[in-house]
């Protein structure tokens, strides 16, 4: 599946989203346009209903090859993009990385919190919106960027902000992009500096 596909598939969902269902009122609220506002109300019945089909529990092989397979990258700082209820952030902490994950959605960070602490790993959890990480008290910079389905639901008119912000926190870094959730099909990609490549299905 592309990020176009996915892309259609937040689009086609976000009216399916509860329309009885308030989000709770937060600050970051009057910066959204209605579009991002219509996303947010989405990704925001997918956790209320406990279906986020992104959030699977399941660390990806791409990850686990990444830190835990032969010539695995040494453990240093990473920064996860979509971070949902925690699976890979708690994942790399186990693996000796210093974790900082930023989430959207309340619920699912409170969650991943609750995880963390069961887990008995320090991960700095960060409520907010990965296309305005200035606007975040985010620890950088990072050796590593992962980003789990993140990309493919930011609008497509922040996904300039979305790649712009991550220059600021990366150094010599790995950006890892995994934009299909119904598959294992993301890309992996080495770079001398931040860069962003996504699954072509």
């Amino acid at each position: 599946m592309s990020l176009e596909s996915n892309s259609n598939f937040f689009e086609e969902t976000m009216d399916q989203s509860n329309a009885t269902q308030k989000p709770e009122p937060d600050l970051a609220s009057t910066q959204r346009d209605p579009e991002e506002e219509s996303v947010h109300r989405a990704l925001e019945g997918y956790y209320h209903a406990g279906k986020a089909p992104w959030d699977t529990g399941v660390t990806p092989p791409e990850l686990v090859a990444l830190v835990a397979g032969h010539g695995g990258l040494p453990p240093g700082r990473a920064l996860e993009l979509g971070c949902g209820t925690g699976t890979n952030a708690i994942y790399l902490a186990r693996h000796g990385w210093e974790v900082a994950a930023v989430d959207l959605i309340d619920r699912a960070v409170d969650q991943a919190r609750e995880k963390a602490a069961e887990a008995g790993v320090a991960v700095r959890l960060l409520h907010g919106d990965a296309t305005r990480l200035d606007e975040l008290d985010v620890p950088g910079p990072f050796d590593l960027f992962f980003d789990l389905s993140c990309y493919c639901g930011v609008p497509l008119h922040r996904r300039d902000a979305y790649a712009a912000g991550r220059h600021p926190f990366g150094r010599r870094s790995l950006v890892v992009i995994l934009a299909d959730f119904w598959a294992w099909g993301g890309t992996v990609t080495r770079s001398s500096g931040p860069r962003i490549r996504g699954s072509s299905g």
